[in-house]
């Protein structure tokens, strides 16, 4: 794509804006050893999916989330080995931004740490929302993309929902990004005066792949 085609492309994706789509200006699709590197410089923005709960998701309560029968065994394995994949690549996480719902703290909690865990109810699972609440909610995970991480050498994760993923998407996203599964993460670099770059898809296999790596 020429520099011309580039520019239409954003101009036409900001204007989408006020519509209540969100354009990305450009998309890395790094591979693996390159999003690596670029992770480990810090700097981005590690969106992913929580994990699976064992309760159906309408009595996923928000309110006391201390019954831990919330979480399958094997999502309380599959966190704890998604945080430790990014430790063991020296990947830093300053802290992570969670929707209120117990599958997502959950996931937030044990794969970076109850210290690191912030909730922000505005990423919370778009699929069980108010329909009007749709452009504000998308309106703050386009925030959290675009905000910086707050030190250098660092980066922001948000645990969210598929639903808030699939309503963020972009048509051109490659399909790693529009069909997330659980535990899978999409790195963004946020860019002064432009939209979020998505830089690239891990999925949940490479991260536990990474998990298994010597110290």
């Amino acid at each position: 794509m020429d520099n011309a085609s580039a520019r239409l492309r954003c101009l036409t994706g900001l204007a989408a804006v006020w519509a209540g789509a969100f354009p990305m200006c450009s998309i890395a699709d790094l591979d693996e050893s390159k999003l690596v590197e670029r992770l480990q410089q810090g700097g981005n923005i590690l969106v992913v999916q929580h994990l699976v709960t064992g309760r159906p998701a309408r009595t996923d309560a928000v309110a006391d989330c201390r019954d831990k029968s919330a979480f399958r065994d094997q999502g309380w394995r599959d966190a704890i080995s998604l945080g430790t994949g990014l430790h063991r690549q020296a990947i830093r996480i300053e802290r992570a931004v969670t929707s209120p719902d117990c599958r997502a703290r959950y996931t937030a909690y044990l794969a970076f740490g109850v210290d690191k865990a912030q909730l922000d109810s505005q990423l919370g699972d778009l699929c069980r929302a108010p329909a009007d609440s749709k452009p504000a909610r998308l309106q703050a995970l386009n925030m959290h993309l675009s905000t910086p991480p707050p030190h250098p050498g660092v980066n922001v994760a948000l645990v969210t929902h598929a639903c808030n993923l699939r309503a963020y998407a972009q048509p051109d996203w490659p399909d790693c990004a529009t069909k997330t599964r659980p535990g899978d993460a999409l790195v963004f670099a946020p860019r002064k005066d432009h939209p979020p770059e998505l830089l690239g898809c891990l999925s949940l296999p490479t991260l536990k792949k990474w998990s298994l790596m010597p110290w």
